[in-house]
């Protein structure tokens, strides 16, 4: 039998393995149907600042509904392997979600409403995907 402990750790890892995983898989998806152009050196801030005024709208939705929905997704895998344990889950998993969000943001110029909408709708969906995983 595997310890509570041992659970609560495992549960973790795979919430944010599962996290990531759904954001690559939904930003990758959603960059390709909605199209635009190649990414500009990434040393070239201006040429970033041009290349992210210049992506479709689609793009933008598709990189809020990848780091909300992978923190959702990353929530309800950790939540299944140490139940009773969602909020603890949900904190750490939306923590790192978060914090990799900020890095982004951070590192690649984004819309302001892209940044206060992905700030707020992180940590909204890891508290709500783990009261929905309490019940």
């Amino acid at each position: 039998m595997i310890s509570s402990s041992t659970r609560q750790v495992l549960g973790i890892v795979a919430g944010i393995v599962t996290a990531m995983a759904v954001i690559l898989l939904v930003e990758t998806a959603g960059h390709a149907i909605s199209g635009g152009s190649a990414m500009p050196d990434v040393n070239n801030v201006e040429a970033l600042a041009a290349y992210g005024a210049s992506l479709p709208l689609g793009s933008l939705l598709s990189v809020l509904v990848a780091w909300v929905g992978g923190t959702a997704a990353g929530v309800i895998a950790g939540s299944i392997i140490a139940p009773g344990r969602s909020m603890f889950i949900a904190s750490v998993v939306g923590a790192v979600v978060l914090l990799s969000a900020i890095a982004q943001v951070l590192q690649f110029p984004h819309p302001t409403w892209l940044v206060v909408s992905s700030m707020i709708g992180i940590p909204v969906a890891a508290f709500l995907t783990a009261r929905a995983m309490q019940r």
